[in-house]
Order: C-alpha cells, then sequence, then structure tokens
C-alpha cells in the first residue's frame, strides 16, 4: 500500500477515496449500516462496528494509527471477521462485503475455499477492488458470491469501481423476509442558555436530536440510539431508500418526426423549463404526461429518482 503509482500512495488514495464512499454511500442508503475492517501483519482488525453514523467512520479513517498497514495482509482473516459482523444484519436486508486490496499475496490460516463455501451460504456478496494485479482466489469468490470484481488503473478508476457498489443489489435471496421496521424520528432541540450531553460522543453542545423512545440527544442522523438502541432518521432519509426498492420507470421518448404542429416546433422542459428546439430528444412521463429534455431526463432517473410532474 506504500506503492506510489497511485499519487501520493496507495494508502493516502484509498483513505481519501473512501471518505467520499462513505459520505456517498450514506447519502444514497442513509437507513443503512456500514463497518470498516482492516488487515495487516496476517491479521483482521475492526476500525468501526457497524452503524450508521458517517462521522465515526470518517474519523476512523482519518486516524493515523489506522494508516500503517504494514505486514502481509490476510484476506480469509477479513472475510471471516465480516462475515462475522455481518450476522447482527436483518434478513430483509442485504449482505455485502467490498474489499480494496493492495497485495497480490495472502497469509491465510486456514483454506480459504471454506470461507468462499461460508459465504456462498450465508448470501454474503462479495465484491473487491484489486490495485495490483488480477488474481484468481480473489476473482473466484467474487465470482461465486455475484460480487463485482476490477483491478484500478488510477484513483479515477478506483473511485468509480467503488462507486458502482453504493446502489443495493436487487434482494433474489429465498430467506429475506418483509418485517415490519422500528425507526425514530427525532425533533432537533437546541438550548442558547445551557448545553446538554449527547450520548454519542459525551459531549456538551447546545442542539441536537432528540429521541423520540428515551429522550437521550444525538448529534446527527441517521444513527442508532445509544442508549435504547432506536434507529433514528429523519423523513428526507427514509424517501431517498424509497427509490431503491421503487425505481422510476423509463420516459417514453416522443418521436417528433411523426409529430407536427405545435408538438413538433418547440417544448418547454417541464424540469428545467428550458425550450427544447428542432429535433433535439424529448421524453414524457408515462403518468403524468410531463415532458422534459434529454439532460432533466438523465438527472431525474440518475440523481433526483422521483418525476417532479408526478410530485
Amino acid at each position: 500500500m506504500g506503492t506510489r503509482d497511485m499519487r501520493p500512495t496507495r494508502i493516502a488514495a484509498t483513505l481519501q477515496i473512501l471518505e467520499s464512499f462513505v459520505n456517498e454511500y450514506f447519502d444514497q442508503n442513509p437507513i443503512s449500516q456500514l463497518a470498516i475492517i482492516s488487515t495487516k501483519d496476517g491479521l483482521a482488525e475492526k476500525l468501526t462496528d457497524l452503524s450508521g453514523n458517517p462521522v465515526d467512520h470518517v474519523n476512523a479513517l482519518r486516524d493515523k494509527s489506522n494508516k500503517d498497514l504494514a505486514g502481509e495482509p490476510s484476506l480469509q482473516n477479513a472475510l471471516e471477521l465480516a462475515m462475522h459482523t455481518l450476522r447482527r444484519a436483518p434478513t430483509h436486508g442485504s449482505r455485502e462485503i467490498v474489499c480494496i486490496f493492495g497485495s497480490l499475496t495472502t497469509c491465510d490460516p486456514g483454506d480459504i475455499k471454506q470461507t468462499q463455501a461460508a459465504l456462498k451460504h450465508a448470501e454474503v456478496r462479495v465484491s473487491m477492488v484489486q490495485l495490483a494485479a488480477e488474481v484468481h482466489v480473489f476473482k473466484r469468490i467474487c465470482q461465486e458470491t455475484n460480487g463485482l470484481f476490477a483491478v484500478a488503473d488510477d484513483e479515477i478508476h478506483l473511485k468509480d469501481m467503488l462507486f458502482e457498489c453504493i446502489p443495493p443489489p436487487p434482494v433474489v435471496s429465498a430467506k429475506a423476509t418483509s418485517d415490519m421496521i422500528q425507526m425514530g424520528f427525532p425533533i432537533r432541540a437546541s438550548n442558547a442558555q445551557v448545553p446538554t450531553p449527547c450520548v454519542c460522543h459525551h459531549e456538551l453542545s447546545f442542539s441536537g436530536y432528540i429521541c423520540p423512545r428515551c429522550r437521550s440527544k444525538v448529534c446527527s442522523l441517521p444513527t442508532d440510539c445509544d442508549v435504547c438502541g432506536l434507529p433514528l432518521v429523519s423523513a428526507p432519509h427514509l424517501a431517498r431508500s424509497y427509490h431503491h426498492l421503487f425505481p422510476e420507470e423509463n420516459y417514453k421518448e416522443i418521436d417528433v418526426e411523426a409529430n407536427s404542429g405545435m408538438e413538433a416546433a418547440g417544448l418547454v422542459c417541464f424540469g428545467c423549463e428550458g425550450e427544447v428546439k428542432g429535433a433535439a430528444a424529448r421524453y414524457k412521463c408515462p403518468r403524468c404526461r410531463k415532458e422534459f429534455c434529454l439532460e432533466c431526463d438523465i438527472f431525474i432517473h440518475e440523481t433526483l429518482h422521483n418525476c417532479p410532474g408526478c410530485v
């Protein structure tokens, strides 16, 4: 990880991209949870526990003591620790492991094929971005668990491959169930006169979010209440997770040549209110019948995930 084929080094470039990954992951999956594991000297160490607080994960990545990844890694130990951590994940969710590996070798205490079989049986999806070269055993694990495997050419390619793992895969597991999930929607409270301690960092602050069950104060959302364990989210967080389950359907392209008169002459896009001239591509929502330009169609389906006309 100290090789300088990425600037300034592999480890520095990876940690910087991982910070962006954590923030983008929770932006698109605000009710999901994440844990970070590192491997060095033949051992695997958990840097953060499974939680939905991005601040804790970013602080762990910025900790200087976690940047010294000396010694040979152990992929088997890291996968076993990750699989043990994911056992508490609910049955309605997906279990995924995303690996960034800079070594061409792995120092494992046992047969890694047994770990591969255990991952497949537990329906844990393993994806990997390799920084050096393609290794058969690494790629095989990803293929057997229906994950993604890629070899990063540079920092930009590493970020692109890593960000492909952010959208959740479709749930095709026979073990998946539709359970009701308890969530709390806390109210933001502030007191400019007297600071009160939060339960997440045990520090005094003048504002925060009050847990509706135990009345404890937390600093940010989404997170789990450290006192009663209730997942705390806001309504926008829940809405941003909704589009993964019910994606916005594709719009129908309007055939300009087949139309004449006012419709073929021009169009004011409902999204950006810009005029679409001539034979430029235009698209219509099948529900609200509003028409959009190509740029707004891409923005709606890739970023907004909601039709402005329907909303």
